[in-house]
């Protein structure tokens, strides 16, 4: 009877970290980008396209407490021009799914300049703006190349989000806490 009491607590203790755990805390905070040609060599990619899709992070099961500002957005866009990187007709990056946490909040069917420095995502501290904001930008970049018809570029970077990962790191914890209190009632019982 003790084990099964080790075993609740046990279990309640796990419960109670999983619901409270915040994961990784993100607040953005971002120095000014520097000028459009100064931004445009520190970039991997520099394109003005339509934003045609927003795809927001689904949480397991639907669960909304699953979610985070980290979670990605990825945001396909309808290439138009390009300065720097792949020039293909759409190309598809992430961002994070707020503003928290640096992400870029894309309007689908709006028009933007996009700057990213690792050519898989576009966040806040960029130039990435509206193109109807992008004047100064436009002016400066000068004349870029059309997105080749009938190709994609899609960011395909491997990596996770860091609070994906961190749910990951939950889960095996959970399991190794749970096989923790299964040993202790086993050992437990044999005592008795």
């Amino acid at each position: 009877m003790m084990w099964l009491r080790i075993a609740l607590a046990v279990a309640v203790v796990c419960l109670v970290w999983f619901v409270m755990d915040t994961g990784q805390v993100s607040a953005c905070s971002c120095i000014e980008p520097g000028s459009p040609l100064q931004e445009l060599d520190r970039a991997a990619l520099v394109f003005t396209g339509k934003t045609v899709s927003v795809k927001e992070y689904e949480p397991p099961l639907g669960i909304t407490f699953f979610t985070s500002s980290t979670d990605p957005t990825t945001v396909k866009f309808e290439v138009d021009t390009v300065w720097k990187g792949p020039a293909h007709e759409t190309i598809s990056l992430e961002t994070a799914r707020l503003g928290a946490s640096c992400g870029y909040t894309f309007k689908e069917g709006n028009e933007y300049i996009v700057y990213s420095r690792d050519g898989e995502t576009v966040n806040l501290c960029s130039r990435t703006k509206s193109l109807s904001l992008a004047a100064e930008d436009l002016a400066a970049l000068g004349q870029g190349r059309t997105g080749a018809p009938q190709s994609e570029y899609e960011a395909t970077n491997g990596r996770t989000c860091a609070v994906g990962s961190a749910r990951g790191h939950v889960a095996g914890d959970l399991a190794l806490l749970g096989l923790l209190a299964g040993t202790i009632a086993a050992a437990r019982r044999r005592r008795t």
